[in-house]
């Protein structure tokens, strides 16, 4: 029985994000081989991140066990993440959002215990560059999950900005996760609750930002 099953069996859990394999189910192979991939970076697979992935991106009932199968074949290096990660970057060109919605949900699963192992930074850092994102988006995605969450950084703004730049900053952001914009752009229901959690986040950097400034929120 591969790990996987050991860990979870077959049921889906009680997330409120699932993904049906009658959708697209390349797009969830893909999301097993990324996480599957981060969750051995750093030689050892603990059942936290299993947990975290499972939670971030929820499969069905129905998924779970070809998502098994594939965790076990990337977990024995069987498969070659760079060209699922490649393949994703071709679906999504023109969505660039939701890359970036991939990147963050694999960040929440390399910091559920509060440090990032840095063969696990170096697989983020490379699967961003696949993705073509920049360094600054890069930065601001880990900021959003660093034990020290920087409220700035998050926002992907300086401690010196402005209150426009701030806000402006601030506003980009809430428009790009706008759940109507979101699914208007195609944005994989396996990634909605990544969104979320992110917009979240980002109302809360404004807010302290704003706290502390003395700005309006």
């Amino acid at each position: 029985m591969s790990i996987w099953r050991r860990i979870f069996g077959r049921g889906g859990g009680d997330s409120e994000v699932a993904v049906a394999a009658s959708h697209d189910p390349g797009f969830v192979i893909t999301l097993v081989v990324l996480g599957s991939r981060l969750a051995r970076a750093d030689g050892t697979i603990s059942r936290n991140e299993i947990d975290t992935f499972k939670r971030v991106f929820h499969f069905s009932a129905d998924d779970m066990e070809v998502a098994g199968q594939m965790f076990d074949q990337v977990r024995q290096d069987a498969v070659d993440f760079r060209r699922y990660a490649l393949q994703a970057a071709r679906q999504f060109r023109e969505r660039p959002v939701v890359l970036e919605q991939i990147l963050d949900g694999l960040f929440a699963m390399a910091y559920i215990d509060r440090r990032l192992d840095d063969r696990e930074l170096a697989y983020l850092r490379d699967l961003a560059t696949l993705f073509e994102i920049g360094d600054a988006a890069f930065a601001r995605v880990h900021a959003r999950h660093h034990h020290e969450r920087n409220p700035y950084a998050v926002l992907g703004v300086d401690r010196g900005a402005d209150e426009m730049t701030i806000r402006l900053a601030h506003r980009r952001l809430s428009q790009d996760l706008n759940p109507d914009r979101l699914t208007g752009q195609g944005l994989p229901r396996a990634l909605l609750l990544v969104a979320y959690d992110k917009a979240a986040a980002i109302n809360a950097a404004f807010t302290a930002i704003c706290k502390e400034r003395g700005f309006a929120a």
